[in-house]
């Protein structure tokens, strides 16, 4: 009995710390001022805090505890889209932040096309995503 309950405290702990990194990560990168900025919405930021943390919290929540999802394909099909714009937005904004795109093109050369290089990552990662889901 003691032992459950030092694992729960410990799991609370060391959950906790992780989401902690996680949302520091974000913060440090600059995935939310970067959001604000580009909608010009940046008087609206606390909010953008606020939905980044409730949304944190309510996916740990329903990453531990199997709730039925309302709605069938159609919510799930809305939720893969949110996650989908999400993801995406953290991996541009990383690639900003380390400057990946100018290197890579400085490095191999190239002079124009930069958009079609930028969509031929995306739709590597959508047709990558597809076969690893339906594949």
């Amino acid at each position: 009995m003691i032992r459950q309950i030092l694992l729960g405290i410990f799991g609370i702990f060391f959950g906790s710390a992780t989401a902690a990194g996680v949302f520091s990560f974000l913060i440090a990168i600059g995935l939310i001022q970067r959001i604000a900025d580009k909608t010009q919405t940046i008087p609206y930021i606390k909010w953008y805090e606020t939905a980044f943390v409730f949304g944190g919290s309510l996916g740990n929540v329903f990453s531990i505890y199997s709730f039925p999802l309302a709605g069938g394909p159609v919510a799930a099909a809305i939720i893969g889209v949110c996650y989908g714009i999400f993801i995406g937005c953290l991996i541009m904004s990383l690639a900003e932040t380390l400057n990946v795109l100018p290197v890579f093109t400085r490095r191999i050369g190239i002079r124009s096309g930069l958009p079609w290089i930028v969509a031929a990552f995306a739709a590597g990662k959508a047709m990558g995503s597809f076969f690893y889901f339906f594949g």
